[in-house]
């Protein structure tokens, strides 16, 4: 399976968990959003995944354009979102947990 793939299936699985958890977080758990500029639309659910499949898409984006300046370049911009957003996932599921 070619890995830029398989990266960008596990991008959009952890876009998918930031939504999941951070709606879990301010809906369930009582945490507030302490980032004022994503507060204005993580508070729904469907603009938050629609923010999230377009910073996706902005990752295939520039994927393809390292890709024509270096070959096989673009893997490392996919790769790079993935390690935030595992991050990102992480702290949310650490923040649930100190609410």
């Amino acid at each position: 399976m070619n890995m830029r793939l398989l990266l960008f299936g596990l991008l959009l699985v952890l876009l998918a968990g930031d939504v999941a958890t951070t709606t879990y977080a301010l809906q369930e758990a009582g945490c507030r959003e302490g980032n004022p500029v994503a507060a204005v639309f993580v508070s729904s659910p469907t603009l938050h995944l629609l923010v999230k499949l377009s910073f996706a898409g902005v990752v295939l984006l520039l994927a393809r354009q390292a890709d024509r300046m270096i070959p096989g370049s673009g893997t490392y911009c996919v790769a790079a979102a993935v390690g935030l957003y595992t991050i990102v996932v992480a702290h949310n599921l650490m923040q649930i947990g100190a609410c």
